[in-house]
């Protein structure tokens, strides 16, 4: 090799084994949360516990390369698919509807919060306070007040 495209020596560049450096980020991977390696702590609503399989299913592409915007005609199958959910889910919980919209787990709790309201009112109940855990997202909680609280939101 040329000697000009031979790399200088870098000063106070560490001089590692193999070795060393593989078991570096062994070590470091093993700090990662992974559902092989124990549960997850409450409030960790974006690391659930989904069996391999359903992960396999979610990353054919039938589930993956849909786009919001498929024409209707073009989407039947999911749409079966969700609406048999729905469907399920509402049998299994004893609920007269559920809903597949929440994105997240902020979301997904404003939303059930909505629900509750909506219960209460058809019971012609009216509750002043929501008792909310440590875990509970902090970007929901004036979320919560006005959701359960104000008589003038829909």
């Amino acid at each position: 090799m040329p000697p000009h495209l031979l790399r200088k020596e870098l000063e106070g560049f560490p001089q590692l084994s193999e070795i060393d450096v593989v078991r570096h980020f062994t070590r470091l991977s093993q700090w990662n949360y992974g559902v092989e390696s124990g549960l997850y702590p409450l409030g960790s609503c974006t690391m659930k516990y989904n069996p391999k399989v359903n992960e396999d299913i979610a990353k054919m592409s039938g589930f993956s390369n849909i786009h919001p915007y498929t024409p209707e005609d073009l989407s039947q199958g999911i749409l079966q698919l969700m609406y048999e959910l729905q469907r399920f889910l509402a049998e299994i919980t004893g609920m007269d509807d559920v809903t597949l919209q929440p994105a997240a787990g902020a979301h997904g709790e404003l939303t059930g919060l909505m629900m509750v309201r909506q219960c209460l009112q058809a019971r012609g109940e009216k509750r002043k306070k929501v008792l909310v855990p440590d875990t509970a997202h902090g970007t929901n909680c004036f979320d919560f007040h006005d959701c359960l609280l104000s008589d003038d939101r829909d």
